[in-house]
């Protein structure tokens, strides 16, 4: 095996091995020893690819969790899409938060904010273009739309949900009223003269 091939290997066996802890195991309580004996590796050729727990959870995601969120792409519908990103977000929602706790919410927003696009935009501009609305104002809407989308998931992630309240709920019906939520706002911006102010 090529050292290239063999250094992927290693990472990503450290990767998965990490992801799997995170399913029982708050971060908090996840050793550097933990992780490298489920992978049969030592201390040292863990801290040759990454400086701590942290930067692995990251590398983590953008190997593990970003790809699958990248297949919402081929939904034929918003709740396709929906689906897709909910499905995948809620399981891997330990190693996610993990991520948001150790300031990864930017990074976090814009993966969701990326993967969640098409489908808003299948189900905002159609919609707008029958009311006339075209053009930068239709984008607007539709990004303002994304924008409150990967607000409700991220909370949600974080514990807290839009339905009710600080109690969890399963990730279908968040994905309900998300659509719902997409919805309302859809008709006040198909309303709302075209001068006023947009939730930000």
């Amino acid at each position: 095996m090529k050292k290239r091939e063999q250094s992927d290997q290693t990472k990503q066996h450290l990767s998965e091995a990490l992801i799997n802890l995170l399913e029982t195991h708050p971060i908090e309580s996840i050793s550097i020893r933990m992780i490298t004996n489920t992978c049969d590796v030592d201390r040292q050729t863990f801290y040759y690819y990454f400086e701590d727990i942290y930067a692995l959870v990251r590398f983590a995601f953008a190997q593990s969790i970003l790809p699958s969120l990248k297949e919402a792409h081929h939904g034929a519908s918003t709740r396709e899409v929906l689906t897709h990103i909910m499905t995948v977000l809620d399981r891997n929602k330990h190693a996610l938060r993990t991520i948001l706790d150790s300031g990864g919410r930017p990074l976090l927003r814009s993966a969701i904010f990326g993967e969640a696009r098409d489908g808003i935009d299948a189900l905002v501009l159609p919609e707008l273009k029958q009311h006339g609305i075209t053009g930068p104002r239709a984008t607007d809407i539709s990004i303002h739309c994304q924008g409150i989308i990967v607000m409700m998931i991220i909370d949600w992630l974080q514990g807290f949900d839009w339905v009710k309240g600080n109690t969890e709920v399963p990730a279908e019906e968040l994905r309900e009223h998300m659509l719902r939520v997409a919805d309302d706002y859809l008709y006040g911006a198909i309303v709302r003269p075209a001068d006023v102010h947009m939730l930000g």
